[in-house]
This record gives structure tokens, sequence and C-alpha cells, in this order.
């Protein structure tokens, strides 16, 4: 017979304190506060037919393809139903409001921050330190050898059929010092430390859906931040 352990309201409370999230989770409270009484402000309502399209989609992402899957997943977080459509009700909101403040200055950040869109299709291969990195960088640039028979010579065998193959990458999601070199010349190979860089090419990016979604909610994170540093936090804990 298993052991029970109950847990109270306050025990809730004190693990978020304990685990140092309660900034975290006291921000996303003011945020939906905030988001709430500006949507008010402006007459933005959420519809049934929009609820039920947003809730749709919801499930979608998280695999809940099944009635059965949905409620064990509302067992798993501990939601009613009703938390379930307070849940799809505030996402929803935000977005909605997000694209009544910022949707008009969608195509201007995009056009003046495209560089931070663009992406690099990277190859990469690691040696065994920094100097054999640089000789093996110069014997490329002088022509001795290939880098595609460098991955050869220093991958793994059941790695060496991807050819280095590193990944796409904006320049957010390298290191600095490396995306500084990759978006601003012409695809070359590079050294970083001891890992030698092929930069295949350049990818300029489109104002498509999913990049104006990103631009979208990239402009609210950055207008929330500054609410949020506006506002008075006062929990009463």
């Amino acid at each position: 017979m298993s052991e029970l352990f109950p847990i109270f309201p306050n025990d809730i409370v004190q693990q978020v304190k304990l685990s140092l999230k309660l900034p975290e989770i006291m921000n996303a409270i003011v945020t939906r506060q905030i988001v709430a009484t500006l949507a008010a402000r402006f007459h933005i309502e959420v519809d049934p037919s929009e609820l039920q399209q947003a809730a749709d989609a919801f499930r979608l992402r998280h695999n809940l393809s099944t009635t059965e899957a949905t409620l064990s997943w509302l067992e798993q977080y501990r939601l009613t139903i009703e938390d379930f459509e307070a849940l799809i009700y505030a996402e929803t909101l935000q977005s909605k409001l997000s694209e009544h403040l910022f949707d008009r200055q969608i195509e201007t950040y995009f056009a003046e921050n495209a560089n931070d869109y663009s992406q690099a299709v990277l190859y990469k291969v690691t040696l065994p330190d920094p100097r054999t990195a640089e000789r093996i960088l110069r014997a490329i640039q002088a022509n001795v050898m290939t880098f595609n028979e460098v991955v050869q010579q220093y991958t793994e065998e059941e790695n060496r059929h991807q050819t280095g193959y590193w990944g796409t990458f904006t320049a957010s999601e390298i290191p600095p010092e490396l995306a500084r070199i990759v978006f601003t010349t012409a695809p070359q190979i590079c050294r970083s430390s001891a890992s030698l860089i092929y930069v295949e090419r350049l990818i300029q990016p489109e104002l498509t859906d999913v990049l104006r979604a990103q631009i979208l909610s990239d402009l609210f994170s950055d207008w929330a931040r500054q609410q949020l540093d506006r506002a008075e936090l006062r929990p009463e804990l």
C-alpha cells in the first residue's frame, strides 16, 4: 500500500518560492491582467467560434487527438474543463490584442531587422585542439585538402554520412563572434576554437505567415517587458 502525501495550496506557494520561479510567475500573472485590461479598453472580445478554433489548434499542437488523451492531459496538470477554457481564452485574447497593437508594424519591423531573421546553413567538424584546427584551416585555404576530407578523417565512422552537417541557424542561435563572421562575408570556411565551420549558403528571409507570427510574438514580448518594468507588483502571499 502506497503512502499518501497530501499537498496543500500553501505547500505549492512555498515550493514556487523555493524553486526561484516566483518572479516569472508573477510577471505572467500581471501580463495576463494587463492584457485583460487593455482588451476591455479596446473592446476586444473572443467569440465562441474563435475559442473553439483556438482549442482545436492547441490540442493539435499537444497531440491531444482524442477525448481520452485530452482528459489524461488535464489530469496530469490538475486542470478542470473550466481551467482549460480559461487557458485557451487567455491565449486567444492575448493574440488578438497583439494583432490590434502591432499588426501594422510587422512589415516595417521586418524591413528594419531582416538580418536578424537571415539563416545560415552550416557544417562543422571538431578537431583535437585549436592549433590543429588552425593548421588544417590553412591547408584548406591553400587547396591542399578539402573540408569534406577533413570531415571524413576526423568524424566517427557512424556519422560520416552526414558530411559534417551542423544545422540551419539565425545569428542569435550561434555564438556572437561566429555570427559576425558567418553573416557578414560570403560563404567560407572559418575557425571557432577547435572547430572548423563551413558556411554553405545564406538564406535571405521572406515575410511568410510563420515569420509574421514570430515577429508579432517578438513585438508583444518586448512591449510586455516594458509594461512590467513600469508596473508595481504586490504579491499578497
